[in-house]
């Protein structure tokens, strides 16, 4: 050790601090270097990939409608609506999860977008045929499209063979608002006046 009164350091303490320092030189170097800002590619990368498995669920529900009715002449409305909607939801979930082992994003969270982009279509793709009928003419048929338009509802979600309005929904045929409609209360009668007897 070096006395108070000396201005040289100690020579053994010295090499022992240089020792350390070699020990710690291969460590310090494989340390990665922390960058303060992130990288803008990367933050607008994840964000893109939560719109991608939106997408490539809603897609796959309609690739699969259209295969079953090529290979199979399915209608969307058909006889067993349990069966058929179970089996189309199920294959094109599973589309849905083989098409995104393509794309570079990897998660849980892209899973449950791909489930909720499946189920949003396989209840609500009726409502594309009512606003571009001829749209699914070329990718379905013309009877197909015709029989989904007498049998579904526009502005609803088609349910076990059923369709079921959106709440707010106007009426084609009155234009009153059928929410406002069926939460009217009917007006209830007037109570009778009580008579006071002996009066």
């Amino acid at each position: 050790m070096s006395s108070a009164h000396s201005d040289t350091p100690n020579k053994g303490f010295q090499s022992r601090l240089n020792r350390v320092a070699e020990r710690r030189a291969p460590l310090e170097a494989e340390k990665p270097e922390i960058d303060v800002l992130p990288d803008w590619r990367e933050n607008a990368f994840g964000p893109a990939g939560l719109v991608a498995a939106v997408i490539v669920g809603l897609v796959s529900v309609v690739i699969v409608r259209v295969v079953r009715f090529h290979f199979q002449g399915i209608a969307l409305v058909s006889d067993s609506p349990d069966i058929t909607m179970a089996t189309e939801f199920a294959a094109a979930l599973m589309l849905s999860f083989l098409i995104f082992l393509l794309l570079p994003w990897k998660g849980v969270k892209y899973r449950f977008l791909q489930f909720g982009g499946v189920a949003l279509m396989a209840l609500t793709m009726h409502n594309m045929v009512h606003n571009a009928p001829g749209l699914f003419n070329l990718a379905f048929s013309p009877a197909w499209t015709n029989d989904v338009l007498a049998k579904t509802e526009p502005g609803s979600m088609y349910i076990r063979g059923q369709s079921i309005p959106f709440a707010g929904k106007i009426k084609p045929d009155t234009g009153e608002d059928v929410a406002a409609a069926d939460s009217a209360a009917p007006e209830t009668p007037a109570l009778p006046r009580l008579i006071q007897i002996g009066q």
